[in-house]
């Protein structure tokens, strides 16, 4: 959990207000142990929600963009993908996750772009959440022990195991 040191997030759930109860919620409640951003967790009366909303989308580690039909209609939510996609070729990590819910073909027709992304087709929640549970595990730092050897010369040689 290196990871959440300053508030840092593992997840940013960019998503259409339609699709929160149905998709974006149980989301983000199955992976509240990794840390996920969701508008509704985040954002308070007072807020300033374009500060918010960079600040999620800064701090957080990966984007799941939820692609639905609602999601294609959502000037913002595209601004947020847009933004994100920007951050993904800038820093050249990988940053986007898209979610595909919808049709596959209605999206790639609409953003062409998302065809050079390997995305999680959704069959299940669940099964989105394993997913994306696996991602999180594939991505931890590697811990190495390491043995030595004691050699007559008293010299010392570091082995990885």
């Amino acid at each position: 959990m290196l990871w959440k040191k300053n508030n840092k997030k593992d997840f940013f759930i960019c998503h259409a207000s339609e699709d929160k109860k149905e998709y974006a919620l149980p989301i983000c409640k199955a992976l509240i142990k990794e840390g996920c951003w969701l508008d509704i967790y985040e954002i308070i009366p007072g807020d300033n929600i374009i500060e918010k909303i960079q600040d999620g989308i800064k701090n957080s580690r990966y984007a799941l963009i939820l692609l639905t039909e609602n999601w294609l209609k959502k000037d913002w939510a595209r601004l947020e993908f847009a933004s994100l996609l920007s951050r993904q070729i800038r820093t050249k990590s990988k940053i986007v996750i898209p979610v595909m819910i919808a049709d596959k073909d209605l999206i790639l027709n609409e953003i062409p772009l998302l065809e050079s992304i390997n995305y999680i087709q959704c069959t299940t929640l669940d099964d989105v959440v394993a997913r994306l549970k696996e991602l999180i595990e594939s991505d931890k730092p590697q811990c190495v022990s390491y043995g030595y050897n004691l050699l007559s010369s008293g010299e010392i040689i570091l082995k990885a195991d």
